[in-house]
């Protein structure tokens, strides 16, 4: 049955209340993932600087067909068991403690597992791989190192997710974004400097995982003190686990494809050169995503929650205030990576500054743009039960990012991979937000998004004539001046409290309480 905003509506008051307290949970909750990401995401984005500088670009290059390898073996091995785990673990945590201790127990073992199973023949394929696929004989002991790395990795992804289940992402925090990717900067120097080199680099990755997996664990017998007591048996329902959760391994591996086919692509049709200089555009990009990662975190048990009690207004009001927040967070991001590339990826080396690294990198910033501004489509459709639904979308743009990724690779290098990957983003989020429009009768946009063009559009004016009048500056004060014109045109328009809807004002005004608490002790 297709449900509608109508269906099952509370009372006024009810309805309110609780639409307040979804603002509340999942303001509480991004905020807190949002710290955390950023927090990671600049530890893991400082050490793939230093892998970039110290290794150099072909080294580079060849740890990110390498990663890339990994990352593919590791969705087929968690089986979709980090959003179908998540799921269970939401529904069961207040109702059925013998059965929520059952898919804890049955996730992470069949986690890693297929971890096992998948990174074997990753080990003894390693020549084959690297010689007959990607024609890079040197990539082999790389690829053979990685395969140690995939049973940590599904591991962690799952154990992590199903801490998200508790509607709690402090923990996943702890664990996923900062454990990993602080251990693995560590490992790296402490490698480097005893001489191991790339390898080195990926003995850092395969022990980062482990750590942030064990930590992972603890925190789910934090969260869930029985988890190894004997006095509560568990229920496992692997086959129910299992049959919801393996369409959604489909829809990792096609997101796979969508986020990561052209580093693949560009290693078997292009150099490993060319591979190292998208990889550092591709990072950069990827910064935009922080804010959505971090507002789907909470966001989809949420929303599991609040279809399983056909709440659908209240799951609309939470569609829409978290993508407004989106908007609000990575628009001035886009413009400052629009006119600002250069000047960025300088930070990894001046090899990585060329004009195709510039131009990837506004291409692949606008595909993500796109996927913030149209919010959290993908994660609706799979936490309202249409996850296959979401399997046959990312099918087709699966289909369409490889097809532009071969006839664009051979001819434009690193630019071709980014209109490839670019274009498929856009087009599977379009296609995401139609049929949540047809199947819902509910869509992310608001008022407030609209009137947030109009500073957008002034920045963009302004750095365009900033640009067009070719003053002299070193590349720090350049970034320096663009950054400012970009943060004093929004703050101004912030101010005027223009773009700011109600729910938002609720969430400021508890912010504003909470920094006056602690500045007056």
């Amino acid at each position: 049955m297709t449900h509608t905003q109508s269906d099952a509506a509370p009372p006024e008051s009810a309805g309110e209340k609780g639409a307040s307290r979804d603002i509340h949970k999942v303001a509480k909750g991004t905020g807190a993932t949002l710290v955390g990401t950023a927090f990671g995401k600049s530890i893991f984005f400082l050490s793939q600087i230093l892998i970039a500088r110290l290794l150099g670009v072909e080294e580079f290059g060849l740890y990110s067909l390498g990663l890339a390898a990994v990352k593919i073996c590791e969705i087929f091995a968690r089986m979709g068991l980090n959003m179908g785990g998540m799921r269970f673990v939401s529904i069961h945590k207040d109702h059925d403690l013998p059965k929520l201790k059952g898919v804890l127990i049955s996730a992470t073992t069949l986690s890693l597992v297929g971890g096992c199973f998948v990174g074997f023949p990753v080990f003894f394929l390693s020549d084959f791989m690297a010689g007959s696929v990607f024609g890079k004989p040197e990539l082999a002991p790389v690829l053979q190192s990685f395969a140690f790395a995939v049973p940590f990795t599904a591991g962690t992804m799952v154990v992590s997710s199903l801490l998200q289940g508790f509607h709690t992402t402090k923990y996943t925090m702890i664990s996923r974004e900062i454990m990993q990717p602080a251990l693995n900067l560590v490992l790296f120097i402490a490698f480097y400097l005893t001489g191991f080199g790339l390898l080195g680099a990926v003995y850092a990755f395969i022990l980062s995982n482990l750590g942030a997996l064990l930590t992972g664990v603890y925190y789910c017998r934090k969260l869930f003190p029985d988890l190894f007591r004997k006095h509560l048996p568990a229920i496992y329902e692997i086959g129910s686990l299992v049959s919801y959760s393996v369409p959604l391994l489909f829809v990792g591996f096609l997101h796979f494809l969508l986020s990561s086919a052209d580093i693949l692509m560009l290693g078997y049709l292009s150099s490993a050169r060319d591979v190292g200089i998208y990889r550092a555009a591709a990072q950069i990009s990827s910064v935009m995503s922080v804010f959505l990662i971090a507002t789907n975190s909470i966001y989809a048990p949420v929303a599991a929650d609040l279809y399983q009690r056909s709440e659908m207004a209240r799951l609309a009001g939470i569609f829409k205030t978290t993508t407004r927040w989106l908007c609000f967070a990575t628009v001035p991001i886009f413009i400052l990576l629009l006119f600002s590339g250069r000047e960025i990826l300088m930070i990894f080396g001046k090899d990585y500054a060329e004009s195709s690294a510039t131009t990837a990198l506004s291409i692949l910033a606008f595909g993500h743009l796109v996927s913030c501004m149209t919010g959290g489509v993908g994660v609706t459709l799979t936490m309202t039960r249409r996850q296959k639904l979401e399997l046959f979308n990312s099918l087709c743009m699966a289909g369409l990012n490889l097809s532009l990724n071969y006839l664009l690779i051979p001819r434009y290098g690193a630019i071709g991979a980014a209109i490839a990957s670019s274009s498929a983003i856009v087009a599977i989020n379009l296609l995401r937000l139609g049929q949540i429009v047809l199947l819902y009768r509910m869509h992310p946009f608001t008022r407030e998004v609209l009137k947030y063009m109009v500073p957008a559009a002034v920045s963009v004016l302004v750095l365009f004539l900033y640009y067009q009048m070719h003053l002299p500056a070193q590349f720090v004060v350049s970034l320096l001046i663009k950054t400012a014109v970009i943060l004093v045109l929004f703050a101004a328009f912030f101010l005027t409290g223009q773009c700011m809807a109600e729910e938002d004002d609720i969430v400021w005004k508890r912010i504003s309480r909470y920094f006056r608490r602690v500045g007056s002790h």
